[in-house]
């Protein structure tokens, strides 16, 4: 009887089925894989930014700085030691680059141009994401005038949402749905 070599037809079966059970489990993980880190790169450069604002406010309450002016000439990423890349600066023309972050000249927002249509609710309109600054005013002492009591750092249009399905929190003020 000879010596045979190699596998059988059975022992290649088992491996094809192996391997087509492994990618249909792992293939649309890695898919998902862009769109979660997408998502969570703006939701830390938003949470940075926060921050930072959280910070200046608190700087110029102590100092007596008027916060209107102060949001007037505030722009987002300058409050970052270090600013997220790709950072593109500020301009009047919209960039045709995606997963890029920019300031518009002149009205201190913050866009964030998306690389994956698919993070956000709907895809079909949505292709930037704008944030920005604004200044928090309450009646402190209940006669009808509003006072400037700090600043906060919104996503500007809530009409789209951030959709990547990674966990089931819900940040209600930045509008993310997962």
């Amino acid at each position: 009887m000879k010596n045979q070599k190699g596998f059988t037809l059975i022992e290649l079966v088992v491996v094809m089925v192996i391997l087509a059970l492994l990618a249909a489990v792992a293939v649309p993980k890695f898919l998902d894989l862009q769109k979660q880190a997408e998502a969570a790169s703006v939701k830390g450069v938003v949470g940075n930014i926060r921050s930072a604002l959280g910070i200046r406010v608190a700087r110029a309450l102590v100092s007596g700085e008027d916060l209107q002016t102060l949001a007037d000439n505030l722009y987002p990423m300058s409050l970052l030691s270090t600013v997220p890349e790709p950072y593109l600066g500020r301009g009047d023309a919209v960039p045709t680059d995606k997963g890029v972050w920019y300031e518009g000249n002149g009205s201190h927002d913050l866009y964030y141009i998306l690389r994956n249509g698919d993070i956000v609710s709907d895809p079909t309109t949505a292709t930037a994401l704008r944030f920005e600054i604004e200044v928090v005013q309450e009646d402190l002492d209940g006669d009808g005038t509003m006072e400037d009591v700090g600043l906060v750092f919104e996503k500007y249009d809530n009409t789209s949402t951030i959709d990547a399905d990674t966990d089931s929190a819900n940040d209600a003020d930045f509008n993310w749905n997962y």
